[in-house]
């Protein structure tokens, strides 16, 4: 177990390397642009919602998985938890749109801040089935002060935003670390 947490910490720390698209974001790219729309509005109004619109195209969900993963013996619940993280990244993006702020923003402030991605992740690994190091700092609260966003549901959508970064990460380095057909 150890030896698994140590190489999900190594992989998920790695930039991202050219090659395949990860799982989460792959699968959204195959959902359709109306079904795209629909479950961003729901998330519009309740980001749970969002997810319920998600899960209840579970045809949609199980094909898009199976064509960005094919072979994949990762369980379940990692190559969703891909998937929804991805959802909810894309939900915040949308939501902080509207306040002028991009995702090239949210990911720079991402890129910059190591200790912050640490952090999360360590506060995230359990679960995922993982021991780490304790966290428990707010990194994400403070992450999204530092856009210096003036409305409070801004930065809460920004908090949101990298949690997801992180947990789509964490699920990701679980995907790729499972063994293949």
């Amino acid at each position: 177990m150890l030896m698994f947490a140590a190489a999900l910490l190594a992989s998920a720390s790695v930039s991202a390397a050219p090659g395949p698209k990860p799982v989460g974001a792959c699968a959204w790219g195959k959902l359709s642009a109306p079904e795209q729309t629909q479950i961003l509005d729901a998330y519009h109004e309740d980001r749970g919602a969002g997810l319920v619109v998600l899960m209840s195209m579970e045809t949609q969900v199980a094909a898009a998985i199976a064509a960005c993963a094919p072979g994949s013996q990762a369980p379940a619940v990692f190559l969703h938890r891909a998937l929804w993280a991805e959802m909810t990244q894309q939900g915040a993006v949308r939501e902080l749109a509207a306040h002028g702020v991009q995702r090239a923003t949210l990911d720079a402030a991402w890129t910059a801040a190591p200790a912050a991605r640490t952090c999360l992740r360590n506060r995230l690994g359990p679960t995922f089935g993982v021991r780490t190091p304790d966290c428990k700092d707010y990194v994400e609260v403070d992450m999204a002060k530092a856009l210096k966003l003036t409305q409070p549901d801004a930065e809460m959508q920004a908090s949101i935003f990298y949690l997801a970064r992180a947990e789509g990460e964490l699920a990701e380095s679980v995907i790729a670390n499972s063994p293949f057909d």
